[in-house]
């Protein structure tokens, strides 16, 4: 009877099934089940309890291959036990394990990617099929890279509990080398030209340091793009590629490559033409064009020309709009009318602007920067000049903006600003000895972004055997929502010059002081600001100070409360605050110790930074910084504790730090003592001094006009894919410190005198700049071009908490 016997159904052997009878299912139970949960295994059923089984086996059929399509049984039985329907089920195992061994080219993380999205990895279901196709597809990449001796094996090792373990064994082989490169139909250029323009070479001298004669499917794809690139900038419009050969020889080491070409003629622009429903007049779209008619035809100059079309329709709000331009060629004159497809779409409304990824910077920080609004139209300019001021912060490391299309609105769209923070605060720590100050210690903690309000703030002490000082200062960059910003500072220091070792400036200054300022913008790249400051400085000679220093003291007092002004202009266009590669930066500015005060002094000075973008990791930068100061009402000069210095990062490396420029030497002389210990004094009464020891210790006193310059050509640093934090650069630098319009004070005819060009210093050398958790970080390896005679050279440099 059919009710007593057993009927098995396997899949896919048998995948009809006759009945000898129909019966009422009263029940339905699964055997086998382990891993796949009841709940889910049931949902699969097309046969229900209560249901009346048909003696024509379609409906067990159907029922049967919907739970094999599942994915997650290897065999399924059906059998009746009296009227009950059992399903027998063996479940496919689950992967423990993924192995995989041998390859190199490809990294491991990129692998387990590809399998994970086919559905292998640990824990998922095994599949076969999809274990094959991964194989195959291998096998495919690796043959697209040149390997054509390249091999992948799998292994399935069944482990407990219905478990196996993937082993996937790479052979990856070696590149097959490039023996050589033909271009053949070429008259135009000839071959050693065209094969310039390839990345891809045949194997040469230098192969085994550029590698460029590996062969790769891709590399030789966007080389024959270069080629074509190359004819279509000089106005070949009928170029093409008529055949590309790949030959490989028999042992599968070497490849042999021909090019079949067709140059034809280069081609004029005759015209231009724009066509579609135009949202601006056709004089604006002339306007844009990147060429005049009669020009030889250049991609580049199509491509700029579509571009500016795009801003200039995107400023409109048609930030969705498209424009292509089709060559319409005359073969036999060979000139071509240029027809501009302009498809503006809708006029675009931004509706949210959303902000993603800041933790710390509230949204507020970020969205006073932000110069398109919400309910406005989209306007592109706007759009990319907030990414670049969200970028110029300084504790953004990425700045992303998306438009996302608001379902159902076409003419809304949400901006999607997705940053990346870098850690705001800067802590430095400093500990050390050296000969001249003993041991010295230091600690410094900033933030440009101080509980993520945008506002910055630092502090610091420093202290060593001659000097300790103390320092703050918080700014907040929009004091009122115009913009306006305010900040103000406050500090002290005393430094004692006699405790330095081997020094003969035995003189010190106590300085206290704090100051207040205002920043206004003026344009969108432009801020001047204005600040007030009152410092005071207490000078304590010594026995043996300085002649210059001494008879400044003598002339003008020993205590000095000056009450400054500053005032100056800025222009930063810079691409980021940190580490930028395009953009400029210029300050002009003025310090004022007003009339009333003890020294009333000026300072002028100027900088400018211009970055030039080489390519998507090249730059070259070109820099200047300059001063000048003097006495605002007599001619004592600048005073002495405001000089400026030379030598070390920032100013011309290679040279120890603030050691170029006048030196002491030629005011240093020891006063002379009489037997009692009292000073000798000339009829004049003053000081009479032991001139033969003025050349023992020479020591930079600074000057009060500096020049300073350079280059750096930036490049990326190899190995290292992080170019917004890690840069390397190659510098030349040069500069020097001077005493200009030299006070009564100084001897005339001294060597330090007055401003010489061949006293300019200059060197060359390696930087690496970094952003590390405590802050920037500059390492340079400098090496003095031009030294005098008693300049102090230092080959390695570094610092950590600021950059150059």
């Amino acid at each position: 009877m059919l009710g007593a016997g057993v009927l098995t159904i396997m899949v896919p052997l048998v995948p009809v099934i006759s009945w000898a009878e129909s019966f009422v299912v009263k029940d339905i139970r699964f055997q086998g089940l382990q891993r796949v949960a009841p709940d889910y295994a049931y949902s699969l059923l097309t046969v229900r309890a209560g249901q009346s089984v048909d003696t024509e086996s379609e409906q067990i059929a159907q029922l049967i291959r919907r739970i094999f399509d599942s994915g997650n049984f290897d065999d399924v039985q059906v059998s009746r036990e009296s009227d009950v329907l059992v399903i027998k089920v063996v479940e496919r195992p689950s992967i423990s394990e993924i192995v995989i061994e041998g390859n190199d080219s490809i990294p491991d993380d990129q692998l387990f990617d590809g399998l994970k999205n086919i559905g292998l990895e640990e824990g998922a279901i095994f599949k076969r099929t999809a274990l094959e196709s991964i194989r195959k597809d291998l096998e495919r990449s690796y043959l697209a890279q040149g390997r054509y001796g390249a091999g992948v094996k799998t292994n399935v090792e069944p482990q407990p509990r219905n478990q196996v373990k993937i082993e996937i064994d790479v052979r990856e082989g070696s590149n097959a080398r490039i023996e050589e490169i033909d271009i053949i139909g070429n008259e135009q250029f000839d071959n050693e030209l065209l094969l310039k323009q390839m990345e891809l070479s045949a194997s040469g001298f230098w192969s085994f340091v550029s590698s460029n004669d590996k062969y790769a499917r891709d590399r030789l794809g966007a080389d024959i793009e270069r080629l074509r690139s190359f004819y279509l900038e000089r106005g070949y419009l009928a170029f093409d590629f008529e055949q590309v050969q790949v030959s490989v020889t028999p042992d599968r080491e070497k490849v042999y490559i021909a090019l079949f070409v067709t140059e034809g003629q280069p081609y004029k622009v005759t015209a231009s033409e724009f066509v579609g429903n135009l949202p601006v007049e056709q004089s604006e779209l002339e306007a844009a064009l990147a060429y005049s008619p009669g020009e030889v035809y250049k991609q580049s100059s199509v491509s700029e020309s579509e571009t500016a079309m795009l801003n200039l329709l995107g400023d409109l709000g048609y930030y969705y709009a498209r424009v292509n331009a089709q060559p319409q060629l005359d073969e036999e004159g060979h000139t071509a009318k240029l027809i501009y497809q302009v498809i503006p779409g809708e006029k675009v409304y931004v509706r949210d602007i959303v902000f993603k990824g800041n933790i710390d910077t509230s949204d507020e920080v970020l969205r006073r920067e932000m110069r398109q609004l919400e309910g406005a139209p989209a306007d592109k300019s706007e759009i990319d000049f907030s990414k670049a001021q969200l970028q110029r912060l300084g504790y953004l490391q990425s700045v992303d903006i998306a438009a996302m299309p608001v379902a159902g609105e076409p003419d809304l769209m949400d901006l999607e600003v997705t940053v990346e923070e870098r850690p705001s605060g800067e802590f430095t720590a400093n500990l050390g000895f050296s000969e001249s100050v003993g041991f010295s210690f230091g600690l410094g903690v900033s933030q440009k972004n101080f509980l993520g309000s945008g506002n910055s703030a630092s502090f610091s002490v420093n202290k060593d055997q001659a000097r300790t000082s103390f320092n703050m200062s918080f700014t907040n960059p929009y004091y009122t929502p115009s913009g306006i910003s305010r900040g103000w500072g406050a500090y002290y220091s005393e430094t004692n010059f006699d405790d330095v070792s081997n020094s003969t400036l035995d003189w010190s200054i106590d300085r206290l002081g704090g100051y207040l300022n205002f920043g206004y913008p003026v344009g969108d790249y432009e801020r001047v600001t204005l600040g007030f400051g009152v410092d005071n400085s207490k000078i304590i000679s010594g026995i043996y100070t300085a002649i210059d220093i001494e008879n400044y003291i003598e002339e003008n007092g020993d205590n000095y409360l000056n009450f400054t002004t500053e005032l100056s202009w800025r222009r930063n266009t810079l691409n980021r605050g940190f580490l930028p590669t395009s953009g400029l930066y210029t300050r002009l500015g003025a310090e004022v110790a007003v009339p009333g005060s003890d020294s009333p002094y000026y300072i002028l000075d100027a900088n400018i930074d211009r970055y030039f973008e080489l390519s998507d990791r090249w730059s070259l930068l070109v820099r200047g910084d300059t001063a000048y100061g003097n006495s605002l009402t007599d001619g004592s000069g600048l005073p002495f504790f405001k000089n400026f210095y030379s030598g070390g990062l920032g100013s011309v490396r290679g040279y120890r730090r603030n050691t170029l420029g006048p030196e002491s030497p030629r005011a240093i002389a020891l006063t002379q003592f009489d037997e009692n210990g009292n000073v000798v004094t000339d009829e004049n009464g003053d000081r009479v001094y032991d001139l033969s020891k003025t050349d023992q210790f020479p020591n930079a006193i600074g000057g009060n006009f500096k020049l300073h310059g350079g280059l750096d050509l930036i490049f990326p640093m190899p190995f290292f894919e992080d170019y917004d934090n890690v840069r390397t650069s190659i510098f030349y630098d040069i500069g020097n410190v001077y005493l200009v319009d030299s006070p009564d004070l100084v001897q005339s005819g001294d060597p330090n005198e007055g401003f010489d060009y061949k006293q300019l210093r200059s060197s060359y050398g390696i930087t690496l700049s970094a952003y590390t958790f405590v802050g920037p970080l500059t390492f340079s390896l400098g090496q003095a071009i031009n030294p005098k005679s008693g300049d102090e050279r230092k080959f390695f440099q570094f610092s950590l908490g600021q950059t150059f």
